[in-house]
């Protein structure tokens, strides 16, 4: 472990408190001298207050980036704040702070696939974990003192969120000079999306590619379990009948898609 600007590292001597349902930890690290950050009262953040991430994204340290709490999620007895300043692998951990520097989250994860969905943990969370430090262990035994039986929070909204909004059911039909593609876009997360965004790729009998084409489902809302079908013109993919000849398969890829408030 090392600070912002100095070469020097810092050996983390071991953990002295985990929480592994929110995937957070507190960590002893001997030497390490640092001026230390007021906590914020969690209960006075509102949807709409102004942040701050502070982080080292992608290895970049000491990155400063701007946003505002757009959510407010409440998963089970876990509250994530959820936050439009940019966060990336390596911000895990960094402080989310309000105006006057106080800290009010933890950045933890982002929800790949989503536009500019990131996620917090609520400070009272990390002001829970700080009232039961206790005797020190090595970071050998976070993964054995894990019961691995229980479920992270943050998984329901971390990095699988792509891969569990999906398409089925392709179907074409003919049309006088075109051929329609529609198919259903099931969204298996629990919040609702909107806007999705997806990518059409028409492949030859070899299965090589010899056309794209993006599209977005503009109209209506999907709710968590719940499917849209890309019928009467919402996001429907038209393909000439000549192009047609040659398909073997048809692809169709989400590629992104919004949470509405």
């Amino acid at each position: 472990m090392k600070l912002v600007g100095d070469e020097k590292l810092f050996l983390i001597e071991g953990v002295v408190g985990a929480d592994a349902k929110r995937d957070v930890a507190i960590l002893r690290v001997p030497g390490l001298k640092a001026l230390a950050l007021p906590l914020f009262q969690a209960s006075r953040v509102a949807v709409g207050d102004g942040v701050f991430a502070l982080g080292s994204p992608r290895g970049l340290e000491g990155s400063f980036s701007q946003g505002i709490v757009s959510g407010i999620r409440q998963i089970g007895d876990t509250t994530l704040f959820q936050i439009t300043a940019p966060i990336s692998p390596g911000s895990s951990g960094g402080p989310i702070v309000e105006a006057s520097g106080s800290v009010i989250e933890v950045a933890v994860a982002t929800l790949q696939g989503g536009q500019n969905l990131n996620f917090a943990i609520s400070i009272s969370h990390i002001q829970d974990l700080l009232k039961t430090v206790g005797q020190l262990y090595p970071l050998s035994r976070v993964s054995k003192k894990k019961d691995e039986t229980r479920k992270s929070t943050l998984s329901e909204i971390g990095a699988p969120g792509i891969e569990k909004v999906t398409v089925s059911i392709v179907v074409c039909t003919d049309a006088l000079y075109t051929w329609h593609c529609n198919f259903s876009v099931h969204n298996g997360l629990d919040v609702l999306i909107a806007k999705v965004r997806y990518l059409v790729i028409l492949r030859d009998k070899q299965g090589r590619p010899v056309d794209s084409r993006e599209g977005v489902l503009h109209y209506g809302k999907i709710r968590p379990g719940l499917a849209m079908c890309t019928s009467n013109g919402n996001g429907q993919s038209d393909v000439e009948h000549e192009t047609k000849k040659l398909l073997g398969k048809i692809d169709v890829r989400i590629l992104e898609f919004g949470v509405p408030e």
